[in-house]
């Protein structure tokens, strides 16, 4: 069975601006929302929706992976792999560098990035 749970997502750039095509350091943070109960969950992948129009960037996890992980360029074909169980009140941070190919301020779409579970 197939569930999707939310997790609040939050996306800094260490720079604040950068021209069109210049790879943009970035950190993500993922929290367990308040009074969520997904410590027992594994999450398959997590799809990160931004608003440049791009395909949602793919993070599937990996039970070996630290708490804090580089996913590399986004824009690129790389698979990307990252520790996706975590308990309410710890975080996990991703990093990684992003460049757009025009101006705009880029955000997650959504506060909330969708996982699908792996239990049901």
């Amino acid at each position: 069975m197939r569930r999707t749970l939310a997790v609040d997502c939050h996306l800094t750039f260490l720079r604040p601006s950068a021209y069109a095509a210049e790879p943009v350091p970035f950190q993500l943070v993922l929290a367990a929302p308040a009074g969520s109960r997904i410590a027992n969950l594994a999450f398959a992948h997590l799809d990160l929706h931004l608003n440049d129009g791009r395909p949602p960037v793919r993070v599937s996890h990996r039970e070996d992976a630290p708490t804090s992980t580089s996913v590399g360029h986004v824009g690129s074909a790389q698979e990307r792999g990252a520790r996706l169980r975590w308990s309410e009140g710890e975080t996990r941070v991703l990093t990684g560098t992003v460049s757009v190919d025009r101006e705009l301020e880029l955000t997650v779409r959504r506060r909330a990035c969708s996982c699908t579970s792996l239990a049901s």
